[in-house]
């Protein structure tokens, strides 16, 4: 049945263990002489029923799916909650590091809106020094800076067309990236080529060129 936190199948399995360790005639040691120990899990979140993604190209609300086996979007460990209605702001690799000469953020306003960006390594921040500020943690806390009232990310796009509704960002981040009224999803290829086709603009072209030229191209 699974024995993940919270499971009918982990009160189970916890039953199991203790019932062995008094037939091993061992002493409890939990909490007030129990068997068990309450400890907080810093690394789950619950996704509530109810949550939507759309997206307004100008001819009405085009909405996405969040659905066990035709997922378009996903939630982000560390997620924060909130209701956005907002601008979609493209902000490169969500890099600002001004003082390394680099800063995706810079001559774009996203106070406020939805900032989105390619959450992949790029391939010139070694060279450039910029190895810190690309970690997602660092990211992230670039967007809330800057007034992001909400952040998309993406994988870098190219070689993952012939998937493009089972494919997402995938990625590790610590608890420092969470900020309770900050949402962070995860978009597949399919919104992705959504969101640019109605900039005229190849998502994979434009990575390519950011990571080529060395330079940010947001928009």
């Amino acid at each position: 049945q699974g024995r993940l936190g919270g499971q009918h199948g982990a009160e189970m399995a916890a039953k199991f263990i203790v019932d062995n360790l008094k037939a091993w005639g061992l002493q409890p040691a939990g909490d007030n002489g129990t068997w068990f120990q309450k400890f907080p899990l810093k690394d789950r979140f619950e996704v509530k029923p109810g949550l939507s993604f759309s997206i307004d190209r100008g001819r009405g609300f085009q909405p996405f799916f969040y659905l066990e086996r035709n997922m378009d979007w996903a939630v982000i460990d560390f997620s924060g909650s909130g209701r956005v209605i907002a601008e979609i702001v493209f902000a490169g690799f969500g890099l600002s590091a001004p003082d390394k000469g680099y800063d995706d953020y810079a001559g774009i306003d996203v106070n406020g809106k939805v900032v989105v960006f390619c959450h992949d390594f790029p391939e010139f921040a070694s060279k450039k020094g910029l190895e810190e500020a690309a970690s997602m943690e660092n990211r992230l806390a670039a967007a809330r800076k800057h007034g992001a009232a909400a952040v998309i990310v993406f994988a870098r796009p190219g070689n993952f067309w012939e998937a493009p509704s089972t494919y997402f960002p995938t990625f590790r981040i610590d608890q420092s990236a969470y900020q309770k009224d900050l949402p962070i999803i995860g978009i597949s290829q399919k919104i992705l080529s959504y969101m640019f086709d109605d900039q005229g603009q190849d998502p994979a072209g434009t990575i390519k060129d950011i990571e080529r030229n060395g330079k940010p191209h947001s928009f």
